[in-house]
């Protein structure tokens, strides 16, 4: 029996080492958020970006209640998501690495509104991040109890909405190709839920394009990071679909366009296929004909608002119509 679990471990083991990096580097499509820097040396290795969430943030040390877990307090969040996981120097410890992003946190004029360190955050403290990274050996980043774990909450005050940071930075000892220090970020920027049901009208996009030669907008939803169209997209379709039989002689460029959230790279690919996505939407579910429609992407290279709030890069994250020349 022995025997067997040595060499599941080994297993383990072996294939832990195949699945890190080659080499030191952030995760492609990944990024800092701009108000929250890194500890130095850090690399990404797990990023998401969620537009709109629900989030139970831990302001208390878990506790046992009634032979449950639970927290001692928690505050319930509703707006944009962002959670990153990075990979620190092995020869930093947690004590640095939390002193520092508390250093920066304050600087930056945010509040501390809860902290802890080892056993006082109690047992499974990790547990709400835990089953937050499932892609290959991220996943096993939060597997046994992390040790010398330490974690701060903070809340920056502002006119257009809070901005949380939460920040969990743990040593994982399991598994020796995965040793070393880790941080888990979320950052929390509170707001309202986007207004989703944007009109489009034909006569407004004819309207711009004579006058203009180009055309914003903003009823053209797409999944977090992905090219897929959701279906509140279908109006807004619809409307540029109704334009292009209005005017039967008219030929546009479909320009997809992004915030600066993420690598340069990963942004303007992601424009180029939300572009495609809705060229070929108006072909196959609208009949537009192939010829009248070029996709192209140009990402975050021709903002109209700044990428430093949030409305701003709500703003930048859109579609043209742009008119071709005859």
């Amino acid at each position: 029996m022995l025997g067997s679990v040595n060499v599941l471990i080994a297993f383990a083991l072996t294939v832990s080492v195949l699945a890190l990096p080659v080499s030191a580097q952030d995760l492609a499509g990944s990024a800092d958020h701009p108000l929250v820097n890194r500890y130095d040396g850090s690399e990404i290795v797990g990023y998401r970006v969620q537009e709109f969430e629900d989030f139970t943030a831990p302001l208390g040390p878990m506790e046992r209640r009634d032979g449950k877990s639970a927290y001692a307090d928690t505050r319930d969040i509703e707006g944009t998501l962002t959670r990153i996981l990075y990979r620190a120097p092995k020869d930093r410890s947690t004590l640095e690495i939390i002193r520092n992003y508390e250093n920066s946190l304050k600087e930056a004029g945010f509040q501390t509104i809860f902290e802890c360190k080892k056993a006082e955050c109690g047992g499974g403290f990790y547990s709400y991040v835990k089953p937050v990274w499932t892609e290959g050996w991220i996943s096993q980043v939060f597997y046994g109890e992390p040790v010398n774990q330490r974690y701060l909450a903070a809340r920056l005050d502002r006119p257009e909405g809070n901005l949380w940071a939460f920040v969990l930075v743990s040593e994982h000892r399991l598994l020796s190709s995965l040793t070393g220090p880790y941080v888990h970020l979320d950052v929390v920027q509170e707001a309202g839920m986007e207004q989703r049901m944007v009109r489009v009208d034909p006569q407004e996009l004819s309207d711009d394009l004579t006058a203009l030669g180009h055309t914003a907008i903003y009823g053209i939803y797409f999944d977090t990071d992905e090219a897929r169209l959701r279906p509140e997209s279908d109006q807004a379709l619809a409307a540029i679909a109704e334009l292009m039989k209005r005017r039967s002689d008219l030929r546009v460029h479909v320009v997809g366009h992004t915030d600066s959230v993420g690598s340069f790279d990963y942004n303007l690919d992601l424009s180029r296929r939300r572009a495609t996505a809705v060229v070929e939407s108006l072909m196959q579910q609208h009949g537009i004909a192939a010829d009248r429609l070029t996709p192209n992407g140009v990402g975050p290279l021709a903002p109209v608002a700044s990428n430093r709030s949030e409305d701003g890069r709500a703003k930048n994250r859109r579609v043209e119509l742009v008119e071709q020349p005859d």
